[in-house]
This record gives structure tokens, sequence and C-alpha cells, in this order.
């Protein structure tokens, strides 16, 4: 962005005193780097400067020393800016919202169909997160493991591996894959006393043993592993 943002108004009367100075051209930007706050390029023949739109809060002698730095190039000046980039709080760059492609309907199953028997049977009270295919990568060797689902917490989303809509996999195992993951959703991992992240803990493994024929959907996962 640049300084012709009307949402800065002492930025922009920042330029416009130190271009009121200056016996040369004068380029500010009001930026969001968090990196570099502020970056001046003070060549002979123009100055560029970026700061970060924070200092919009920066009392006024900030910008006077930085004015002085800028045009007397003094040591002190630049430490009292320094000072204030120290006091000053960097807000993250807002994040830009992702547009997400869903993918329910497989070769065999459609998983918005299969994840309603599954919520309508063991969790009719949870609101209902979204679920996904994801998509298949190109395997160069038998892998050591597969990754048959995930619970992405902050999108409250399921992802499902492709490798369970292929027609050796029974509906069932897909359906406990899925129920595997609201466990997830329901019994979240937390940071224990000793700073361990739990994951398939008590409340977790005790919601999961629920599921009809759970020691045979964990024999078939390894199963399936060793026909993949």
């Amino acid at each position: 962005m640049n300084s012709a943002n009307p949402e800065y108004p002492r930025l922009q009367q920042f330029e416009q005193e130190l271009r009121a100075r200056l016996r040369r051209p004068l380029t500010l930007h009001i930026t969001n780097n968090r990196r570099q706050v502020i970056r001046l390029s003070n060549a002979a023949e123009e100055v560029v400067l970026r700061i970060n739109r924070e200092f919009e809060q920066a009392p006024a002698s900030f910008f006077e020393a930085l004015t002085r730095y800028i045009i007397q190039g003094k040591r002190d000046d630049w430490k009292r800016v320094q000072e204030q980039v120290r006091n000053t709080t960097f807000e993250p760059r807002p994040r830009r919202p992702r547009t997400r492609y869903l993918y329910t309907q497989g070769e065999r199953f459609n998983l918005e169909d299969l994840l309603t028997q599954v919520l309508e049977t063991y969790f009719p009270e949870l609101a209902r997160p979204l679920i996904t295919w994801t998509r298949a990568s190109a395997r160069r060797r038998k892998p050591r493991s597969i990754r048959y689902g995930s619970w992405v917490d902050a999108d409250k989303l399921i992802r499902i591996h492709p490798r369970l809509d292929e027609a050796d996999v029974p509906e069932e195992f897909v359906r406990y894959v899925i129920y595997h993951e609201l466990c997830h959703a329901v019994a979240p991992p937390y940071v224990d006393s000793s700073g361990r992240r739990q994951i398939h803990h008590r409340e977790f493994q005790e919601l999961e043993a629920r599921w009809p024929n759970l020691k045979q959907m964990e024999e078939y996962s390894k199963e399936l592993l060793r026909r993949s």
C-alpha cells in the first residue's frame, strides 16, 4: 500500500512535512511488513522510505527523530527511532480467506451420505463439519503408512484419503474413519502438565471404543496398508 491511503492521516502528515524539508524527491510506502518495519534508502538523488502502518500511533518525537536522521544522519536520532520500534506492537497481517473446494462424490462413495449416517447414529447434537476427499498423489513406491483421514479443527473439516474410495475397501471402514475423525472433534488434543501433546488420550479412546467391531477395523487398517 502507499501513502495515499486515507486511513493513515498521521503518516501522510509526516510525509508532507518531510517532503517540505527535503531537497530531494521522496517516495513513502505504508506497509504491513513486520520483518522490516522501517526500510530507508537515503540516496543522493531520492529518498525512499517504507514504514509499517502501526507507526500511525507513534508520538511526535518519533517522527521528529526520523526526520532529523533522514536529513542529518545522526546516530542519536536513529537510536530514538529504534527505541520506538521496540515499544511498538506490530499486528500480524490479516489472512486472506481461502477458497476451499470440497470433493465429496467419489467413484464409489459419497462422503456427505456417509457423514450423515455417522452423525445421526453417534453425534446427533454435533454441528455438521465439512468433509472432502483429498487428492491422490503420484506414488513411486510402496507407502510405509497411509493417513486414512484427518481432522482440521481450524476449518471444521474432515479429509479422507482417496485410497478408501477403491474397490477393495468396505463401506464400513470408511464410516469408521469418519467416526474416528469426529472423535478428534469431540475430544480434541491437549498439552499435559509435562508439555507433551496428547492426541489419542483416555477421553478419545473411550469415545472411539463405542464403535462396533473396533478391533476388527484396526486390524483391517493394517491389512489395507499391506495391500497398498
